[in-house]
């Protein structure tokens, strides 16, 4: 395969598909017989700027990019992409739009990091977003609101977090409290 440069983030999906962000120029997906599809900001993408592709356990892609997150339904008859971008207050917004990596809990949530606004949690049900931040909600224990990744671990129901300059963070999500290792 040729054409595909400056690869920023690789996922391989439930379906055999390997989807390739780019930093520049957009998401590919590559079929198992390396049909490739190739997504864009002016066909389905808010932003050619990947840094991140998720599958959730409903087969569902979510790609974080530099001014938001889009959800993209594989089952869905209009094979259209949803946009979720930030916004100063209000809940159906990021709370920066740098996407970093994101992780799906055990009840279906999707926490999001966020590369300046600290974590965000996506309940798919409501469409909302409510966010975990250094100085938000009185929340202390992170040391820095720039998250660049994030591991689920599902029998502690905890989330632990990579900060650019703040460490290692572990957020429990019973709790909804920060703490640093």
């Amino acid at each position: 395969i040729t054409g595909i440069s400056h690869v920023s983030s690789i996922y391989r999906d439930s379906r055999g598909n390997i989807w390739a962000g780019t930093v520049q120029d957009g998401l590919y997906r590559i079929s198992p017989q390396e049909e490739i599809t190739h997504y864009t900001d002016s066909n389905r993408l808010s932003n050619n700027q990947i840094r991140t592709v998720q599958e959730d356990n409903n087969g569902h892609i979510w790609v974080g990019t530099f001014n938001g997150l889009n959800h993209y339904n594989p089952n869905s008859d209009t094979n259209t992409c949803r946009f979720y971008g930030s916004g100063a207050t209000g809940n159906h917004f990021l709370s920066f739009p740098f996407v970093g990596k994101m992780v799906e809990d055990r009840t279906g949530n999707l926490w999001i990091c966020t590369e300046g606004g600290g974590l965000n949690l996506f309940n798919r049900t409501t469409r909302t977003f409510e966010k975990f931040s250094y100085h938000a909600n009185g929340l202390p224990g992170t040391a820095h609101n720039n998250m660049k990744c994030i591991y689920y671990a599902k029998e502690r129901n905890k989330l632990y977090i990579g900060t650019h300059t703040g460490g290692l963070a572990v957020f429990d999500i019973t709790r909804k409290q920060f703490r640093t290792l």
